[in-house]
């Protein structure tokens, strides 16, 4: 899994092979921080999940692809300095965090792609 620190710029290069003639409505990325909470009550355990931050970017827009053709699409990611580190695999405690990049890929008149990337967030040395 991808490290990266808060505050950290990333260069990412997103890259899709089309199987066949496509029309590109729109290619998103999100950075995405989720939070996930445990509640206790009457012996009962509940536990949450909801969005705690995200940035979504537009990399490209209506944009036609021809069979074989790769799209490539490049951005330069900066982790919010102000927000949670992820919480480590091995707590137990909660709140925690948990932070992906998604990719979004809007197609023409057919279903969306998305494709979800976990990644560890850590704070700066």
């Amino acid at each position: 899994m991808s490290q990266f620190a808060l505050g950290q710029e990333v260069p990412l290069l997103v890259q899709q092979a089309a199987s066949r003639k496509l029309q590109i409505d729109e290619l998103t990325v999100s950075l995405i921080c989720d939070t996930e909470t445990k509640e206790v009550r009457g012996g009962k355990t509940r536990y949450n999940t909801a969005e705690y931050s995200s940035k979504t970017i537009s990399l490209l827009k209506k944009r036609a692809v021809q069979p074989h053709e790769l799209l490539s699409a490049a951005w330069t990611l900066t982790v919010p300095v102000d927000q949670q580190p992820s919480t480590p695999p091995s707590s137990k405690d909660y709140p925690q965090f948990h932070w992906q990049l998604e990719v979004h890929t809007h197609i023409h008149q057919s279903p969306d792609y998305r494709a979800k990337f976990p990644i560890l967030i850590h704070r700066t040395a």
